[in-house]
């Protein structure tokens, strides 16, 4: 039966309220106000997250880092075994633009402007092999420099920087300062999330590479028991003093997922506890 309003202006006929009190009441009521506020946002934007696309395709595809000089040293042979596989449909290999695995931040110039962006190295197959959208262009596999290292693709955050689709981008030079390299840009991709959902997706350039830290293999089977021994058989031939760690894609956006939910039920509870303890707080004044 308490008011706001008349505990804060100390005409409650059972609250006798000083300035200080006052003050420290209006202080509890406005914190209380902007929990509750602040709550409700936080808690649309994990609805938000829970229905948000990642933009590109994680089913079925499974990643196993190259962390040794052996696996490095074999990584084509064991590409070319796994391609051999009727329970692989693709494989390929790339460094960064993929949750778990930080991209490089490099600087580029295109005619007096310089940007310092991420960077993901990738083997020419990777855009097919997740099914990342081309908007503008071509990719690496259909374009002309397909086994090119200075080809790249750019997402649309990193193209819109340079005028993009205002201005065409397609066949201009960008300079990488850092190495000193020209590279032409082949197409636009559409944004994908590459890491934090609670992220503002940054600019990506997608640079042609032959060689990354991750395998990447897009399976063709549900069947995943069968394929991973076979895949792990081919690991242990070619790096047989290194177990076969591997993790699936989507199981890797979940767990960035719920990594988010966990964030958000500890600030519902703080929430909740500061509302509880200005509601016990006003109550003993009113005594």
């Amino acid at each position: 039966s308490l008011q706001a309003y008349t505990a804060i202006t100390g005409r409650f006929q059972h609250l006798k309220t000083s300035r200080i009190q006052q003050l420290f009441l209006f202080f509890q009521f406005g914190v209380s106000y902007v929990l509750v506020v602040f709550t409700m946002v936080i808690f649309s934007q994990f609805k938000y997250m829970e229905s948000k696309e990642t933009g590109l395709n994680q089913n079925q595809v499974l990643l196993f880092n190259s962390n040794n000089k052996h696996s490095w040293r074999n990584k084509e042979f064991i590409i070319d075994e796994l391609l051999k596989l009727s329970s692989v449909k693709d494989a390929s290999m790339f460094y960064g633009g993929i949750p778990s695995s930080e991209p490089e931040t490099y600087t580029y110039k295109l005619d007096q402007f310089s940007y310092h962006w991420n960077t993901a190295y990738v083997q020419s197959n990777l855009i097919e092999l997740l099914e990342l959208k081309v908007l503008d262009g071509q990719s690496f596999e259909q374009g002309l420099a397909r086994n090119s290292e200075q080809g790249v693709l750019l997402n649309e955050r990193a193209a819109s920087a340079f005028g993009w689709p205002q201005s065409d981008l397609l066949g201009k030079s960008i300079r990488s300062t850092e190495d000193s390299t020209s590279l032409i840009v082949m197409g636009i991709v559409e944004d994908y999330h590459y890491e934090s959902f609670r992220s503002e997706i940054e600019p990506l350039v997608i640079r042609s590479s032959n060689w990354g830290e991750t395998f990447v293999v897009k399976l063709a089977t549900n069947d995943y028991q069968d394929a991973l021994s076979e895949i792990e058989a081919i690991w242990m031939n070619y790096v047989p003093k290194y177990p076969f760690n591997y993790r699936f894609l989507d199981e890797t956006y979940q767990t960035m997922h719920e990594q988010e939910v966990e964030n958000g039920k500890l600030i519902f509870l703080f929430a909740l506890l500061i509302l509880v303890i200005t509601a016990m707080v006003t109550l003993s004044l009113a005594g």
